[in-house]
């Protein structure tokens, strides 16, 4: 038998080409086979969400729990008033709408105002019983101080411990430091029984009306001048102070002013001495006690001012 070996070398040649051919097409088919994880993209939103942060609650001598509302975000209108020789009235910060002075209230009753809001857009709305003791305390945060004054509505419940009793509806607000910035109150009777008589508040102008010092302004030597004019509330005298960031009280005085019948504001100057040993930003405040408690104001007005040595 005649062996064509030349034939046979072919054969062999050809099964180990094809052997070789069909390897990378199963790692081909291989790979192929392997699923590759997703991609994924995250899309930012359009808007972000704003987080409402309850501010602190302000120091007070109640045990009642100060409760925080959102309120509407209305701007207020505010004109602008000339009331003497050299002056021009600015808008008040806190100005009460209802209810007005010695207006008669049973609960609830609500209150009305334009506000510039503190800090945090924080507003404070209190009542104080007869014997100055506080019977509701809200602290009200406005959703938007951007606009400047915004108007405020709440509404207040008391019991009161006789069948009628004076009382001060009390709106102030304070700054990042917890001092006060403004402060006016409203004179009212509070009712057992009976219907709510609403009087209209008389006065919503700026109460007072500065000369020196200056909001801003550098004083130094030891002494500051104060000149100005300023609508009384009552025969109290009214207190001025230099209050320091820590809340002390840096220098205070009492300012006598004798009311005049007809003269709605009314001059006064005095000098304020301090002392300091460098740089100390405080804030200079003017203050008057009601009549109901002589630890209730019935009135505050406020200005940052920088003492030197």
């Amino acid at each position: 038998m005649i062996v064509n070996w030349g034939l046979f070398v072919l054969v062999g040649l050809l099964l180990v080409a094809c052997s070789r051919l069909q390897t990378p097409t199963q790692t081909l088919l291989t790979s192929t086979s392997t699923q590759v994880p997703p991609t994924v993209v995250v899309v930012p939103s359009a808007q972000p969400i704003e987080t409402l942060v309850t501010p602190t609650a302000t120091t007070t001598n109640s045990v009642l729990t100060p409760i925080v509302v959102e309120q509407p975000t209305q701007q207020a209108t505010t004109t602008l008033n000339p009331i003497a020789t050299g002056y021009v009235l600015p808008p008040a910060l806190l100005q009460v709408e209802k209810p007005g002075d010695f207006s008669k209230l049973t609960s609830p009753f609500l209150v009305t105002a334009n506000v510039y809001p503190g800090y945090d857009g924080v507003v404070n709305v209190q009542l104080f019983g007869e014997d100055g003791r506080l019977m509701s305390d809200q602290l009200l945060r406005l959703s938007n101080t951007e606009s400047g004054w915004i108007s405020l509505a709440t509404e207040i419940k008391f019991e009161p411990v006789s069948a009628g009793e004076s009382g001060l509806v009390v709106i102030s607000t304070r700054d990042a430091y917890g001092r006060r910035t403004a402060q006016i109150g409203v004179p009212v009777t509070l009712l057992q029984i009976g219907k709510s008589e609403i009087e209209t508040f008389h006065f919503n102008k700026m109460p007072v009306l500065l000369k020196s010092p200056v909001a801003g302004g550098f004083y130094k030597k030891g002494n500051i001048h104060i000149e100005g004019t300023i609508y009384l509330f009552n025969d109290n005298p009214v207190i001025v102070e230099l209050v320091t960031q820590t809340g002390g009280i840096l220098a205070t005085k009492a300012i006598t002013i004798n009311a005049k019948d007809g003269v709605e504001y009314l001059p006064f100057s005095t000098d304020l001495p301090y002392s300091v040993t460098k740089r100390t930003p405080v804030r200079f405040t003017l203050r008057q006690a009601s009549t109901l408690n002589s630890n209730v104001d019935i009135f505050l007005d406020s200005q940052l001012i920088f003492l030197d040595p």
